[in-house]
């Protein structure tokens, strides 16, 4: 019998449950306390600017020591054209 995949699924649960975020991350090198270090962190500061109305994702490549500098994408279209399926994943992605 053939495996399922079930990431889909998993990853639509870990969006329907977005506000305990990072701790459901699918795939992730932290640990667990420093998952839980950052959700609370995030708890108590201001993410989002309300007059800023843009995604910026800034990645970490597997062989790179430092994060890019980052790309502001402000449409949907920008965003599906940064995240194209046949590119490998970077090692840590912030968004």
């Amino acid at each position: 019998m053939a495996e399922v995949d079930e990431t889909p699924a998993r990853f639509a649960q870990a969006c329907q449950r977005s506000a305990e975020y990072p701790l459901t991350l699918l795939r992730t090198e932290a640990f667990s306390h420093q998952q839980n270090a950052l959700q609370k962190r995030l708890g108590q500061e201001p993410v989002f600017h309300p007059s800023d109305q843009a995604l910026v994702i800034r990645d970490l490549q597997e062989n790179s020591s430092a994060f890019d500098k980052g790309q502001k994408l402000e449409t949907v279209d920008q965003v599906e054209a940064h995240l194209v399926p046949e590119d490998k994943d970077p090692w840590w992605r912030f968004m």
